[in-house]
């Protein structure tokens, strides 16, 4: 039997980049997701909360000291500003990453 051949996949996401994403989703623009709540910081705590909880949205109400309804008109807000549905499988991900990156990055002069 003969050796299957492997798929070369898409240019910038070959085996010789070990699969990883090309330069569309560098880690200084998906940390920059988060910047639109740059100005509402309890947009930005109630987020970070929910991530923390993995989505447990009464227990981010009970850790805020919030109604589980006002968690959920923050989250949409934050969803809104920043486009992208942080209650979803994908945006949970997106915003879980962007948030590490935001506390891994060093802090910007000025």
């Amino acid at each position: 039997m003969a050796p299957r051949a492997v798929p070369r996949g898409r240019p910038g996401r070959g085996p010789r980049d070990g699969g990883r994403a090309g330069p569309d989703l560098s880690s200084g623009a998906l940390a920059a997701l988060l910047d639109p709540l740059a100005e509402r910081p309890e947009l930005l705590a109630t987020l970070r909360a929910y991530l923390a909880r993995q989505q447990d949205r009464r227990g981010t109400a009970r850790e805020l000291g919030l109604h589980p309804n006002t968690v959920d008109n923050r989250l949409a807000r934050a969803s809104e500003l920043i486009g992208v549905d942080v209650t979803s499988p994908r945006g949970y991900a997106l915003a879980l990453t962007a948030l590490t990156l935001r506390e891994l990055r060093p802090p910007e002069p000025g």
